[in-house]
C-alpha cells in the first residue's frame, strides 16, 4: 500500500486553499477601501466644519453678502469662486487646489449654498440664511464620494443624481446650519 496524496487529492486541496485565499485578498481589500473612505470622510467633515465656522464668524460682519468672505483672494486662480445665478441659492465653491494646503492627501472640493430663509410674514426677508456646505471627493481607487463628478466645486450637467435636491450638488459629507442677524 501507497502512503500518501494522489494527484486528485493535491488537486482539490490546492483549489480550496486557493479560494481561501482568494476570499481573505477580496476582504482585505474591501477593508482597506473602508478604511481610505472613513479617513476622508472625517477629513470632509474637517473642512465642512471649518468652513461652517467661518460662516458663523464672519455673519456679524456683513449679513447681507454672507459668504463673500470665504475667498480670501489669495488662493490659486480659479479655486475659489462666489457666484449667485438668479433664482438660486448663493454658491460659494473650492477646488481641490484651494483644500490640499491644508490636508495633503485629501483630493476633493467643497461647495457652499447660501440661501435667504425669511418667509416674509414671520420672519422678514435678509433675517435668516440657510447655510449648506457639501464636500465631495476621490478614492485612491478613483470612485468620486458625491456628486461634484470633476471636483471643481460646482455643479455641471450630468451631476444631478436621483433622490438628492435639484440642481445642487449632494455628498455624504454636508452640513446644514442657520444663520440669524443679530
Amino acid at each position: 500500500m501507497k502512503k500518501g496524496l494522489t494527484m486528485l487529492e493535491l488537486i482539490i486541496v490546492i483549489g480550496i486553499v486557493g479560494f481561501t485565499l482568494v476570499g481573505l485578498l477580496i476582504s482585505y481589500v474591501s477593508s482597506l477601501n473602508l478604511s481610505e473612505f472613513d479617513r476622508n470622510l472625517t477629513v470632509a467633515m474637517n473642512i465642512a466644519r471649518e468652513k461652517m465656522e467661518e460662516l458663523y464668524n464672519a455673519r456679524d460682519l456683513d449679513f447681507t453678502n454672507l459668504g463673500n468672505g470665504l475667498c480670501s483672494g489669495q488662493e490659486p486662480q480659479g479655486s475659489c469662486m462666489v457666484d449667485q445665478p438668479s433664482g438660486y441659492p448663493k454658491l460659494v465653491s473650492f477646488n481641490n487646489e484651494n483644500i490640499r494646503h491644508n490636508y495633503d492627501q485629501f483630493n476633493g472640493s467643497c461647495t457652499v449654498y447660501l440661501k435667504d430663509k425669511g418667509t416674509g410674514s414671520t420672519v422678514p426677508y435678509g433675517q435668516i440664511k440657510e447655510a449648506r456646505v457639501i464636500v465631495s471627493w476621490k478614492q485612491r481607487l478613483g470612485d468620486v464620494i458625491g456628486e461634484d463628478i470633476n471636483l471643481n466645486g460646482q455643479f455641471d450637467t450630468g451631476e444631478d443624481k436621483p433622490g438628492g435636491r435639484a440642481l445642487e450638488l449632494d455628498s455624504p459629507c454636508e452640513l446644514i446650519s442657520a444663520f440669524a442677524k443679530r
